[in-house]
């Protein structure tokens, strides 16, 4: 039973989240899933991230006019996703000269992200940014954990999720999680086989985990 200063400390947990956005349709898909994550906390931020390389001559212009483009973007991206005021997420807007992958885990450090979202095209790259380069660096060096998310498309023509049996949900509820499935699905069908890996007992310490 939490006592009402767990249950305040566990209903206000933070999540801070970087997600790397390039006006790209995957970085926007990014953008939403980040937002999805956000949207599970009220105490959540959303910190959206433009990395270029060079921002030429007239810098701090270029940066102004691309921070301008790019808080634009995002807020026309949060209206769509439902907006923010009704569980007080805070979402920045970041435009940074820098190498992507840098940019990236630098900003996380700096707000000490709990995650990062970036698109990803599978072999091809994240966004227009190069898989090899942004997102090995990314997924090597960060501190926190990574979600690479692929375009919509990878999953065309990928078989349809079998709905939960209502009868393994029953099973789950009743035993508190301590079984998984109804009798109907307990031997998978042929298909699959699962072990249990439980406590040792203590007059078994010296043997192996006991598998079910």
């Amino acid at each position: 039973m939490w006592g009402a200063g767990e249950r305040q400390e566990v209903r206000i947990k933070s999540r801070v989240i970087v997600v790397g956005v390039d006006f790209s349709e995957l970085g926007d898909r990014a953008c939403g899933r980040a937002y999805e994550l956000a949207s599970t906390s009220i105490a959540s931020e959303i910190h959206a991230l433009f990395v270029v390389r060079d921002a030429g001559a007239a810098a701090s212009l270029r940066m102004d006019d691309g921070l301008s483009k790019l808080t634009k973007h995002v807020n026309s991206l949060l209206v769509s996703l439902g907006g923010i005021a009704p569980s007080g997420m805070r979402v920045y807007s970041h435009f940074r000269v820098d190498a992507p992958a840098f940019g990236i885990i630098q900003l996380a450090a700096e707000v000490e992200a709990t995650s990062i979202f970036v698109g990803s095209h599978g072999r091809d790259g994240v966004a227009p940014w190069q898989l090899g380069s942004v997102a090995e660096g990314v997924l090597r060096q960060a501190t926190c954990p990574v979600s690479l998310i692929p375009p919509a498309s990878m999953f065309t023509g990928l078989p349809k999720l079998t709905p939960v049996c209502v009868h393994c949900l029953e099973v789950r509820r009743r035993s508190g999680r301590r079984e998984l499935w109804c009798e109907q699905h307990r031997d998978g069908q042929g298909r699959w086989r699962m072990s249990h890996q439980r406590e040792r007992s203590s007059d078994d310490a010296s043997s192996s985990l006991r598998l079910r």
